[in-house]
């Protein structure tokens, strides 16, 4: 019979042990909810009094650049990007895990869109996380264009329910309701013998178990960092995307960062060669000359894109990542 004097003799020779004194909790309390928010480093308070003091409070708006909070997005990508067999400047930290599913189903299919218009399906689960099936409802009533989910209710449908008219295959790695993790490798290995696309959230498998979205071959990746990556209140989402379409004449049918299908192929690609596929902007979002997109001023009229305005006091400013009004 295990006792508890064998459990602590097992927590005492756990090489793991020494890191529960790097978190603050109250007595006598044992954390086994970290699924929706992790639990607060010690290291937190000093940080957060050093953002709010120094950062925010003396440097004022020279932190963007002194404090390094233009890059942080791209920064804390690449720290998260090995977690999930993904390299440095591939994964940006960025807004909601709806939102950055918004941005990579929009940019799928309007791949798809360009490359086989007659596809309008997107697979999931009829058991995926709500949310995820809502934004994809949501998106195929925007669009306009016959879009349709279609659903399974057993992991063992889904060979069977992609095929020939599916865009998009998009699917939670491990599910939130019944813990299947699926075989990603296999699974977006046969949506592209298909011809479709491969959307995989890792919000659930996310520093949990092994993730490897290079070796997978996933062409796109959202998740959460509140959950099984320890974040706290506020802690935002990430997204990868990748382009594994090229378009007539070498121009790229967007994805979200440095696409790595066209890497892989070895097609160099520009800014100025690509195509929008994104109806949704973040504010600070630009392009990168090597045709990634990081945190940072959008300039949209260096590309060929309609310049959001704002109003001013004399009409309408160009709005490049801050707003210049004049004075009447």
């Amino acid at each position: 019979m295990t006792t508890r004097n064998d459990c602590l003799a097992l927590d005492a020779q756990d090489t793991l042990a020494p890191l529960r004194q790097q978190f603050a909790l109250p007595d006598g309390v044992i954390y086994l909810d970290g699924n929706s928010l992790g639990a607060r480093p010690v290291a937190a308070l000093a940080r957060a009094q050093e953002v709010i003091v120094q950062e925010w409070g003396n440097g004022l708006i020279r932190s963007w650049n002194t404090a390094g909070w233009r890059e942080l997005s791209e920064r804390l990508g690449n720290r998260l990007a090995g977690l999930i067999g993904a390299r440095d400047g591939e994964v940006v930290v960025t807004d909601t895990t709806s939102i950055n599913l918004f941005k990579v189903l929009s940019a799928a299919l309007r791949v798809q869109a360009s490359r086989s218009p007659t596809r309008r399906v997107i697979v999931t689960e009829s058991s995926n996380f709500p949310t995820d099936l809502y934004i994809a409802e949501g998106l195929a009533d925007m669009l306009q264009q016959g879009y349709s989910l279609r659903l399974v209710d057993s992991p063992e449908e889904l060979p069977q329910a992609i095929d020939q008219d599916t865009a998009v295959v998009m699917l939670t790695h491990v599910n939130y309701k019944t813990g299947y993790m699926h075989d990603m490798q296999a699974l977006t290995a046969l949506a592209h013998e298909c011809g479709a696309l491969a959307i995989w959230d890792l919000a659930h498998s996310a520093g949990a178990v092994p993730v490897d979205l290079h070796q997978a071959g996933a062409d796109y990746a959202i998740g959460c960092t509140y959950k099984y990556l320890n974040g706290g209140p506020g802690s935002q989402a990430f997204c990868l995307g990748q382009s594994t379409v090229v378009r007539p004449g070498g121009a790229a049918a967007v994805g979200l960062v440095r696409p790595l299908a066209a890497v892989r192929h070895g097609v160099a690609l520009r800014a100025e060669q690509r195509h929008c596929a994104l109806l949704v902007w973040h504010p600070a979002d630009h392009f990168l000359g090597d045709g990634r997109v990081r945190a940072g001023r959008f300039c949209p009229d260096r590309h060929g894109l309609p310049a959001p305005q704002i109003p001013g006091p004399d009409g309408p400013v160009h709005r490049t990542g801050r707003a210049a009004l004049r004075r009447s």
